[in-house]
């Protein structure tokens, strides 16, 4: 059950950085293939944060 939890908790904290790209993107003016990239690098650092070896 605490698996889900921790789960839960590396998923919103993933989230929280896309919402601020996308803050970014918007004041900035970021083409959307620009904010695509950046939320692709965001979530393959997460998968390589989150790999087995890490833990």
């Amino acid at each position: 059950m605490m698996a889900n939890y921790a789960f839960d908790s590396h998923a919103l904290h993933i989230a929280k950085h896309i919402m601020q790209l996308k803050k970014i993107a918007e004041i900035e003016g970021w083409p959307e293939g620009r904010l695509l990239a950046a939320i692709q690098v965001e979530i393959i650092a997460a998968m390589q944060w989150a790999a087995p070896e890490r833990k």
